[in-house]
């Protein structure tokens, strides 16, 4: 569930780059000396005297009372050019090339050990049922299969996030944001995303639309599931579906909550994987829901991932907790090699707990500790 606030925009000088152009650039060849010169004015006489001493005039521009021109010479140079009458200053001309795209990896995929795990991953099917995805560049091949279900309608082929926040884009792209040297890198870029859309552009859905979409998220072979939603109440018929993928050794990732207050539902079914929100401190954030039942914290705090075609926001929130968690598993699922029901989602549960790193809740009577995600050590069996 994602926590009321986001924090604005990465500049894009940043994550998008920057450039410089002056009109269209062509594949003449270049001579062998070119130079940017300031002069006093411009006239026949200054062209004159640069020609005289054996130097070209490429092009001339004003900007207000200033005068420059680029001159080129085969076999003179700048020495020589800063000695001519009416050149006030002289240098070469320089290469200016495109900044290009550069690609931040996010703290919680650094604090989880998810980047020393590159290449590792299953490249499994992992299910989100949120409020879509949007066509970004990031995640450009992850998604593998689309349908949404809302206010008991079905489109097929389609789960266009139009919410204000991209939700469920932004979860997306902390699950399976492509390692490409742009924008931001996801817990396990080799992930593919089947994507149900079950909440509407205001971040809210219904009950018979959220199990729907798991139904369809099993039928379409899903290893994982992420959902980043909460309900109020329960719901004995989404626990006989939950108890249905369990059986089935599906992995179901669930968001425990923002409020402060217990694991919420459907966090709290015996039958998920329940997770809490850490800061970069790994402290529990003061909002994230948390007792005895959760299963485990992660990176929740201001998590910059990928919403809209090309952007990426900073959000908080279990919502963003989640989906740390959901691609972690990526990496544990090769090493399973028990049988396919809930032993395999308890075996997964106790992977997690047993190298996680400890988190302290509470006081007195009241405190407790649950693991923080460290897929690092959870992978190599490392104490």
């Amino acid at each position: 569930m994602l926590k009321h606030f986001f924090k604005g925009v990465i500049i894009c000088l940043i994550l998008c780059g920057s450039f410089v152009t002056s009109g269209s650039i062509g594949h003449t060849a270049a001579p062998k000396n070119k130079y940017l010169v300031e002069l006093t004015n411009f006239n026949n006489n200054i062209q004159n005297s640069l020609i005289r001493e054996g130097f070209t005039i490429v092009d001339h521009y004003s900007l207000d009372q200033m005068q420059f021109a680029l001159v080129s010479s085969d076999n003179k140079g700048i020495k020589e050019l800063k000695k001519v009458p009416y050149v006030k200053k002289a240098e070469a001309d320089q290469p200016v090339k495109a900044m290009g795209y550069s690609q931040m990896i996010p703290w919680g995929i650094k604090n989880t050990g998810a980047v020393k795990l590159r290449g590792k991953g299953c490249a499994c099917s992992i299910a989100i049922i949120d409020t879509g995805i949007s066509d970004h560049v990031d995640l450009k091949g992850r998604v593998k299969a689309k349908v949404t279900y809302l206010y008991g309608k079905e489109i097929k082929g389609e789960a266009l996030d139009n919410s204000k926040v991209q939700h469920g884009t932004h979860v997306a792209g902390i699950i399976a944001a492509n390692n490409n040297g742009i924008g931001v890198a996801g817990m396990d870029p080799q992930a593919n995303l089947l994507i149900i859309k079950a909440m509407g552009d205001d971040d809210k859905g219904y009950l018979s639309d959220v199990s729907k979409g798991i139904a369809w998220a099993i039928e379409k072979k899903a290893k994982v599931i992420n959902m980043s939603l909460g309900i109020e109440g329960n719901s004995a018929i989404l626990e006989n579906i939950f108890k249905k993928a369990y059986d089935k050794g599906i992995l179901m990732v669930v968001a425990s909550g923002n409020d402060g207050g217990n694991v919420s539902y459907p966090a709290s079914s015996p039958y998920v994987i329940s997770v809490g929100a850490v800061d970069q401190s790994n402290h529990a954030t003061p909002w994230s829901n948390a007792d005895k039942r959760l299963t485990i914290f992660a990176p929740g705090d201001s998590i910059l991932s990928t919403v809209f075609k090309k952007d990426y926001y900073y959000m908080s929130g279990t919502s963003m907790a989640a989906p740390h968690v959901t691609g972690a598993l990526g990496f544990l699922l090769p090493k399973y090699n028990g049988p396919q029901n809930g032993q395999e989602v308890e075996w997964m549960k106790q992977r997690l707990r047993d190298y996680g790193d400890p988190v302290t809740i509470g006081s007195g009577k009241n405190k407790f500790t649950v693991p923080s995600l460290n897929i690092y050590k959870s992978y190599y069996s490392l104490k």
